[in-house]
């Protein structure tokens, strides 16, 4: 049978790391959330301290911003990211996916249609993660 990879995306916050490292030890992916690029410094420290205390990879949904904010990260820890583009970034996709083809970085992409998961396939996304409304939340630019 087919492997199918569970990504638990953790909400921004003090806890986010005890989420993560939560679902990484299940053998899913724990994904933080980078929402803007002040987050960063925290981020590192929670991504170390992951790392530190397992050897499953942690992810990364990045939310609107500037990609160039991922230079910020130390490229030891980027490396074994597991990166997935939030559906709120489809209307940047294009620059999104220049940036982590340059540096050779595999990349998902959440979509919310059948025609986002074509454009992202076409931009070399990795993989599709399907965002639904199952639970009543918003899907699409949100």
């Amino acid at each position: 049978m087919e492997r199918i990879d569970v990504i638990a995306i953790a909400p921004p916050g003090r806890h986010a790391a005890r989420v993560v490292l939560a679902a990484c030890r299940a053998h899913a992916t724990g994904c933080f959330t980078l929402c803007k690029a002040s987050d960063l410094p925290s981020l590192v420290s929670q991504l170390e301290a992951v790392a530190q205390r397992t050897a499953q990879p942690a992810g990364l949904l990045l939310s609107p911003g500037n990609p160039g904010a991922l230079d910020e990260i130390p490229s030891g820890i980027l490396a074994g990211l597991k990166l997935v583009l939030s559906a709120s970034e489809m209307p940047r996709i294009g620059e999104w996916a220049d940036y982590l083809n340059e540096r050779e970085l595999e990349f998902s992409v959440q979509v919310t249609s059948c025609e986002d998961g074509l454009v992202a396939a076409s931009l070399g996304a990795h993989s599709i993660v399907l965002k639904g409304t199952e639970s009543g939340g918003l899907a699409g630019s949100e």
